[in-house]
């Protein structure tokens, strides 16, 4: 059974943000060949923490129990996909990642499934999940969480979200719901990225436009079966890259097209891709994109193609505005819904809502509070706003299911 934690790692995905100076080509790179089960970020580069900051790995902890074919139930802790911080306590993936019987394979029963989020660049140490000494053994042996995971305490996958969609997916762009909101048990101290507001995509996406992308998945490819371990330090660094809108849908867009495109794979679901918008705030960068599958059966040939987030703004502004009501379970609830793009400086940095109140007191004004249904006399909404230490935010995450969507999902 070790194999099959070892496919774990291989098949999740992340995301990244700006990249490093070197990534000032596009379209004229030369990318390595993907293979159908175990790609990375094509050509992209290790980034540190800097880059792309609200980027996030998943780090799934469940166990596999295989007592029904008469083995030992088998824990394990390992990088498996990745998401995006948009509020302090709110992280944006795929659905997909939420679905811990991908975990399995569809026929190896997965419980005590929990997700934690790390902005660690380096977390190779988490790649396999399960090692030898790990497999067999319990939970005090796995390895250590890094020291900056959060734990993802609610999972909210959009409700016409269906895993069997896909096995009835022919390529291209269509409409899979693959999209969901961790909230964390604690609030991270970074500045979220801004979410990018319908508006704000149909004035400025178009065929050709750049995007940044990153994740920690597989950067070497693999030459062994879907079984067989990935190559040794080859997963688990973050890795970003520079690449294009090929494609628009309705609801989805392909994020690079050919083998000479930088292009997301498996290991990169549910991370973000970012565009700088035309706008008059202070802050034009934007997350537009969530990594959901490959554009069709040649697999990460074509690129991948992501759900595009202006399209789901009002449910996530609306999940986001109900967990900070009267009997609140978020744990950060200065904006109620989407934090506006109003609230950041011209460097991303976000202004604080005590920054806000303070201008407000001395006689300032500052719709930002009717943006967010938020009263200035309100601490916000009666939730807890403790802050957490140097943590960062925690979330969910889950693989591209190699039995049901091995061909097409991410």
């Amino acid at each position: 059974m070790k194999p099959l934690l070892y496919a774990i790692p291989c098949l999740g995905l992340l995301a990244c943000g700006p990249l490093p100076q070197s990534y000032e080509r596009a379209h004229e790179v030369f990318l390595q060949e993907a293979s159908s089960l175990s790609a990375p970020i094509i050509n992209g580069e290790e980034c540190s923490e800097d880059f792309a900051p609200t980027a996030v790995a998943i780090i799934t902890e469940a166990t596999l129990d295989l007592s029904v074919f008469g083995g030992q139930s088998s824990p394990f802790r390992a990088v498996s996909c990745t998401g995006t911080l948009i509020a302090p306590d709110v992280v944006l993936t795929a659905a997909h990642c939420l679905e811990a019987d991908l975990l399995g394979g569809g026929f190896i029963p997965v419980v005590d499934a929990k997700f934690y989020v790390s902005f660690q660049h380096d977390l190779v140490y988490l790649a396999s999940g399960a090692d030898e000494s790990v497999m067999g053994g319990g939970a005090e042996s796995l390895p250590e969480l890094p020291p900056d995971a959060i734990l993802v305490k609610e999972e909210l996958k959009h409700e016409g979200f269906n895993i069997e969609a896909f096995n009835e997916f022919e390529g291209g762009t269509a409409n899979f719901y693959d999209i969901a909101l961790a909230f964390l048990a604690e609030s991270s101290d970074r500045s979220p990225a801004v979410v990018v507001t319908p508006e704000e995509f149909s004035t400025s996406a178009d065929v050709d436009v750049l995007v940044d992308i990153a994740g920690w998945g597989q950067q070497e490819q693999s030459t062994g079966g879907p079984f067989d371990a990935p190559p040794e330090g080859s997963v688990g660094m973050k890795i970003c890259a520079l690449s294009f809108i090929n494609e628009i849908g309705e609801h989805e867009m392909q994020i690079g097209n050919n083998p000479a495109s930088s292009r997301k794979c498996h290991g990169d679901s549910g991370g973000p891709s970012y565009m700088d918008v035309e706008t008059t705030e202070d802050y034009s960068r934007r997350v537009v994109g969530i990594t959901s599958h490959a554009y069709d059966e040649s697999d990460c040939m074509k690129g991948g193609v992501d759900t595009r987030v202006d399209v789901w703004f009002e449910w996530i502004d609306s999940a986001m505005s109900e967990r900070c009501a009267e009997e609140a379970s978020r744990v950060w609830c200065e904006s109620k819904g989407v934090i506006p793009a109003s609230w950041f400086d011209a460097e991303g940095e976000m202004v604080l809502p005590s920054a806000v109140e303070d201008f407000v007191l001395e006689g300032g004004e500052d719709d930002r509070f009717e943006d967010n249904n938020l009263d200035a006399d309100d601490p916000g909404c009666g939730c807890d706003n403790a802050k957490s230490a140097p943590s960062n935010f925690a979330f969910l995450s889950l693989v591209l299911g190699f039995t049901l969507i091995q061909r097409t999902k991410r």
